[in-house]
Protein backbone atom coordinates (compact mmCIF):
# COMPACT_ATOMS: atom_id res chain seq x y z
CA UNK A 1 0.00 0.00 0.00
CA UNK A 2 1.44 3.34 -0.94
CA UNK A 3 -1.55 5.64 -0.42
CA UNK A 4 -4.77 5.69 1.59
CA UNK A 5 -7.88 7.83 1.43
CA UNK A 6 -9.46 9.18 4.60
CA UNK A 7 -13.07 7.94 4.56
CA UNK A 8 -14.23 9.01 8.04
CA UNK A 9 -16.51 12.00 7.39
CA UNK A 10 -15.68 13.41 10.85
CA UNK A 11 -11.90 13.37 10.26
CA UNK A 12 -10.38 16.74 9.35
CA UNK A 13 -8.62 15.11 6.38
CA UNK A 14 -11.79 13.49 5.03
CA UNK A 15 -11.50 12.83 1.29
CA UNK A 16 -7.74 13.36 1.13
CA UNK A 17 -5.51 10.73 -0.48
CA UNK A 18 -2.27 10.56 1.49
CA UNK A 19 1.04 8.77 1.11
CA UNK A 20 1.65 6.02 3.67
CA UNK A 21 5.06 6.28 5.30
CA UNK A 22 7.08 3.20 6.29
CA UNK A 23 7.59 4.31 9.89
CA UNK A 24 5.56 2.76 12.71
CA UNK A 25 3.18 4.85 14.75
CA UNK A 26 4.00 5.35 18.41
CA UNK A 27 0.24 5.25 19.01
CA UNK A 28 0.06 1.50 18.37
CA UNK A 29 -0.96 -1.01 15.70
CA UNK A 30 -4.37 0.60 15.10
CA UNK A 31 -2.59 3.55 13.44
CA UNK A 32 -0.55 4.14 10.32
CA UNK A 33 1.73 7.07 9.60
CA UNK A 34 0.90 9.22 6.57
CA UNK A 35 2.46 12.29 5.03
CA UNK A 36 0.27 15.37 5.34
CA UNK A 37 -0.06 17.58 2.24
CA UNK A 38 2.77 19.76 3.60
CA UNK A 39 5.01 16.69 4.09
CA UNK A 40 4.77 16.39 7.88
CA UNK A 41 4.10 12.88 9.24
CA UNK A 42 0.87 12.20 11.10
CA UNK A 43 -0.57 9.08 12.76
CA UNK A 44 -4.06 8.24 11.50
CA UNK A 45 -6.36 5.50 12.73
CA UNK A 46 -6.58 2.69 10.18
CA UNK A 47 -10.34 2.61 10.81
CA UNK A 48 -10.55 6.16 9.37
CA UNK A 49 -9.06 5.06 6.04
CA UNK A 50 -10.08 2.96 3.06
CA UNK A 51 -7.54 0.43 4.29
CA UNK A 52 -10.10 -0.59 6.93
CA UNK A 53 -12.66 -1.36 4.22
CA UNK A 54 -10.14 -3.56 2.42
CA UNK A 55 -9.27 -5.61 5.49
CA UNK A 56 -12.93 -6.00 6.49
CA UNK A 57 -14.02 -7.21 3.07
CA UNK A 58 -11.01 -9.48 2.60
CA UNK A 59 -11.57 -11.39 5.86
CA UNK A 60 -13.53 -14.59 5.42
CA UNK A 61 -16.88 -14.61 7.12
CA UNK A 62 -17.16 -17.24 9.87
CA UNK A 63 -20.25 -18.62 8.16
CA UNK A 64 -18.26 -19.10 4.93
CA UNK A 65 -15.52 -21.19 6.58
CA UNK A 66 -15.85 -24.97 6.54
CA UNK A 67 -16.62 -26.27 10.01
CA UNK A 68 -15.01 -29.66 9.50
CA UNK A 69 -18.29 -31.32 10.38
CA UNK A 70 -20.40 -33.30 7.92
Amino acid sequence: MSHVTIIDPHHFLFGHRLEVLKERSGRGPAYIVVALPDGRPRAVRIASTDLAETSITSRPNAADRPSGRP
